[in-house]
Protein backbone atom coordinates (compact mmCIF):
# COMPACT_ATOMS: atom_id res chain seq x y z
CA UNK A 1 0.00 0.00 0.00
CA UNK A 2 2.75 1.77 0.79
CA UNK A 3 4.46 1.52 -2.20
CA UNK A 4 1.57 2.27 -4.61
CA UNK A 5 1.08 5.83 -2.36
CA UNK A 6 4.63 6.21 -3.33
CA UNK A 7 4.13 5.30 -7.17
CA UNK A 8 1.13 7.78 -7.25
CA UNK A 9 3.24 10.91 -5.70
CA UNK A 10 6.11 9.84 -7.88
CA UNK A 11 3.44 10.27 -11.26
CA UNK A 12 1.81 13.05 -9.46
CA UNK A 13 5.09 14.32 -9.14
CA UNK A 14 5.80 14.24 -13.22
CA UNK A 15 2.76 15.30 -14.58
CA UNK A 16 3.63 18.88 -12.52
CA UNK A 17 6.95 19.03 -13.34
CA UNK A 18 6.02 17.94 -17.38
CA UNK A 19 3.15 20.55 -16.56
CA UNK A 20 5.84 23.07 -15.14
CA UNK A 21 8.15 22.63 -18.32
CA UNK A 22 5.71 23.03 -20.76
CA UNK A 23 4.74 26.27 -18.68
CA UNK A 24 8.79 26.78 -19.37
CA UNK A 25 8.14 26.32 -23.10
CA UNK A 26 5.18 28.49 -23.47
CA UNK A 27 6.82 31.53 -21.68
CA UNK A 28 9.46 31.13 -23.91
CA UNK A 29 7.78 31.18 -27.14
CA UNK A 30 5.74 34.35 -25.54
CA UNK A 31 8.83 36.29 -24.77
CA UNK A 32 10.23 35.70 -28.17
CA UNK A 33 6.81 37.02 -29.54
CA UNK A 34 6.84 39.77 -27.85
CA UNK A 35 10.61 40.61 -28.34
CA UNK A 36 9.42 40.19 -32.42
CA UNK A 37 6.56 42.66 -31.82
CA UNK A 38 8.80 45.03 -29.54
CA UNK A 39 11.21 44.93 -33.20
CA UNK A 40 7.83 45.90 -35.02
CA UNK A 41 7.25 48.90 -33.03
CA UNK A 42 10.62 49.86 -33.03
CA UNK A 43 10.86 49.65 -36.94
CA UNK A 44 7.03 51.14 -37.37
CA UNK A 45 8.13 53.70 -35.02
CA UNK A 46 11.71 54.76 -37.58
CA UNK A 47 9.21 54.40 -40.67
CA UNK A 48 6.96 57.37 -38.57
CA UNK A 49 10.09 59.39 -37.66
CA UNK A 50 11.43 59.05 -41.33
CA UNK A 51 7.91 59.67 -43.11
CA UNK A 52 7.41 63.25 -40.81
CA UNK A 53 10.76 64.14 -41.65
CA UNK A 54 10.15 63.56 -45.33
CA UNK A 55 6.72 65.23 -44.72
CA UNK A 56 8.56 68.37 -43.35
CA UNK A 57 11.28 68.52 -46.30
CA UNK A 58 8.37 68.05 -48.81
CA UNK A 59 6.71 71.03 -47.23
CA UNK A 60 9.71 73.17 -47.10
CA UNK A 61 10.41 72.74 -50.81
CA UNK A 62 6.35 73.30 -51.53
CA UNK A 63 6.98 76.47 -49.50
CA UNK A 64 10.27 77.69 -51.40
CA UNK A 65 8.93 77.00 -54.62
CA UNK A 66 6.10 79.28 -54.40
CA UNK A 67 8.04 81.77 -53.03
CA UNK A 68 10.23 81.30 -55.78
CA UNK A 69 7.53 81.59 -58.07
CA UNK A 70 5.95 84.74 -56.87
CA UNK A 71 9.36 86.74 -57.04
CA UNK A 72 9.75 85.74 -60.86
CA UNK A 73 6.84 86.38 -61.70
CA UNK A 74 6.65 89.97 -59.92
CA UNK A 75 9.91 90.45 -62.05
CA UNK A 76 9.27 89.47 -65.02
CA UNK A 77 5.13 91.26 -65.14
CA UNK A 78 7.28 94.18 -63.88
CA UNK A 79 9.61 94.29 -66.98
CA UNK A 80 6.79 94.06 -68.73
CA UNK A 81 5.05 97.07 -67.69
CA UNK A 82 8.48 98.67 -68.18
CA UNK A 83 9.43 97.38 -71.85
CA UNK A 84 5.33 98.25 -72.95
CA UNK A 85 5.74 101.78 -71.45
CA UNK A 86 8.76 102.59 -73.90
CA UNK A 87 7.23 101.22 -77.04
CA UNK A 88 4.17 102.89 -76.93
CA UNK A 89 7.04 106.18 -77.55
CA UNK A 90 7.26 104.64 -81.24
CA UNK A 91 4.71 103.04 -83.22
CA UNK A 92 7.09 100.87 -85.11
CA UNK A 93 8.67 99.91 -82.21
CA UNK A 94 5.08 98.99 -80.61
CA UNK A 95 4.88 96.46 -83.59
CA UNK A 96 8.06 94.46 -82.04
CA UNK A 97 7.37 94.82 -78.85
CA UNK A 98 4.02 93.17 -79.02
CA UNK A 99 5.60 90.42 -80.86
CA UNK A 100 7.66 89.83 -78.34
CA UNK A 101 5.16 90.37 -75.55
CA UNK A 102 3.05 87.90 -76.81
CA UNK A 103 6.12 85.75 -76.55
CA UNK A 104 7.13 86.34 -73.11
CA UNK A 105 3.33 85.88 -72.07
CA UNK A 106 3.45 82.47 -73.82
CA UNK A 107 6.70 81.71 -71.65
CA UNK A 108 4.63 82.94 -68.45
CA UNK A 109 2.02 80.83 -69.18
CA UNK A 110 4.32 78.01 -70.00
CA UNK A 111 6.35 78.79 -66.27
CA UNK A 112 3.40 79.07 -64.47
CA UNK A 113 1.24 76.15 -65.94
CA UNK A 114 4.91 74.22 -65.25
CA UNK A 115 4.96 75.81 -61.77
CA UNK A 116 1.58 75.60 -60.94
CA UNK A 117 1.55 71.40 -62.15
CA UNK A 118 5.05 71.11 -59.82
CA UNK A 119 3.10 72.83 -56.63
CA UNK A 120 0.19 70.54 -57.35
CA UNK A 121 2.24 67.44 -57.44
CA UNK A 122 3.74 68.19 -54.20
CA UNK A 123 0.75 68.56 -52.54
CA UNK A 124 -0.74 65.24 -53.88
CA UNK A 125 2.83 63.79 -52.67
CA UNK A 126 2.13 65.98 -49.37
CA UNK A 127 -1.54 64.70 -48.76
CA UNK A 128 -0.06 60.97 -49.38
CA UNK A 129 2.66 61.19 -46.90
CA UNK A 130 -0.20 62.76 -44.57
CA UNK A 131 -1.99 59.37 -45.31
CA UNK A 132 1.40 57.30 -44.66
CA UNK A 133 1.83 59.02 -41.96
CA UNK A 134 -1.84 58.46 -40.43
CA UNK A 135 -1.80 54.89 -41.14
CA UNK A 136 1.21 54.57 -40.11
CA UNK A 137 -0.08 56.05 -36.56
CA UNK A 138 -2.79 53.47 -36.22
CA UNK A 139 -0.85 50.96 -37.23
CA UNK A 140 1.60 51.52 -34.48
CA UNK A 141 -1.38 52.07 -31.80
CA UNK A 142 -2.74 48.69 -32.88
CA UNK A 143 1.14 47.43 -32.40
CA UNK A 144 1.01 48.63 -29.21
CA UNK A 145 -2.35 47.34 -27.94
CA UNK A 146 -1.48 43.92 -29.28
CA UNK A 147 1.75 44.36 -27.53
CA UNK A 148 0.17 45.14 -24.22
CA UNK A 149 -2.55 42.41 -24.87
CA UNK A 150 0.95 39.97 -25.13
CA UNK A 151 2.49 41.19 -22.06
CA UNK A 152 -0.86 40.21 -20.02
CA UNK A 153 -0.45 36.88 -21.30
CA UNK A 154 3.02 36.84 -20.50
CA UNK A 155 2.40 38.15 -16.87
CA UNK A 156 -0.28 35.46 -16.58
CA UNK A 157 1.92 32.60 -17.95
CA UNK A 158 4.35 34.44 -14.94
CA UNK A 159 1.99 33.66 -12.38
CA UNK A 160 0.76 30.83 -13.47
CA UNK A 161 4.71 29.67 -13.39
CA UNK A 162 5.34 31.03 -10.05
CA UNK A 163 2.12 29.39 -8.94
CA UNK A 164 3.00 25.71 -10.17
CA UNK A 165 6.60 26.43 -8.79
CA UNK A 166 4.71 27.03 -5.08
CA UNK A 167 2.80 23.81 -5.66
CA UNK A 168 5.75 21.66 -6.77
CA UNK A 169 7.60 22.33 -3.60
CA UNK A 170 4.58 22.30 -1.51
CA UNK A 171 4.21 18.58 -2.92
CA UNK A 172 7.94 18.03 -3.08
CA UNK A 173 7.85 18.86 0.76
CA UNK A 174 4.51 16.86 1.63
CA UNK A 175 6.30 14.13 -0.68
CA UNK A 176 9.78 14.68 1.52
CA UNK A 177 7.96 14.43 5.11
Amino acid sequence: RLEKMETALIKKNEDKEELYHNAQIELAAMNTKFLNERAQVETLQSKLTDSEEALLKEKKETERLEKLFDQDLLQKVMSLESQLKDSEKVQEQLTKDNKWLEKENEELTSQNDHMETTIKENEDKLKIKEELYHNAQIELAATNTKFLNERAQVETLQSKLTDSEEALLKEKKETED
